[in-house]
């Protein structure tokens, strides 16, 4: 099973929507102050998603609609298996990957020899 590729952005985003519960309000998905407020991107297994088709989505977004009555969307997360998956692999490996970059410029190695340990270290993060 293949881990989908995200970005540190994609994935800090998926991240605070996990934290807030997996769906938030529209209003509450913004960035800046004042009148220079814009919506955020919507990250990865994310949808932006109306009242109207809340019917056909989990409960967690339906408890957001019954808590806000006056809310008309809500970014919530769809796909949360995969989101998870995404968040949990790249969050660990990286670290990980950092740590055999700095082992292996210890270790003198030859540029070419670092590339091959480092493809294979991929090679097996991705299984």
């Amino acid at each position: 099973m293949s881990i989908p590729k995200t970005t540190y952005d994609q994935r800090y985003a998926l991240k605070d929507l996990m934290d807030r519960g997996g769906a938030v309000m529209t209003s509450e998905w913004t960035t800046g102050a004042g009148r220079h407020t814009r919506s955020r991107t919507i990250p990865p297994f994310c949808e932006r998603i109306f009242r109207e088709e809340s019917a056909l989505y989990p409960s967690r977004i339906k408890r957001v609609f019954a808590q806000h009555p006056r809310c008309r969307a809500v970014v919530a997360i769809t796909d949360m298996r995969t989101a998870r998956r995404a968040v949990k692999f790249r969050i660990q490996g990286a670290p990980l990957r950092k740590s055999l970059n700095v082992i292996l410029a210890k270790k003198s190695l030859s540029p070419e020899d670092m590339r091959a340990a480092m493809s294979t270290f991929d090679a097996l993060q991705d299984h």
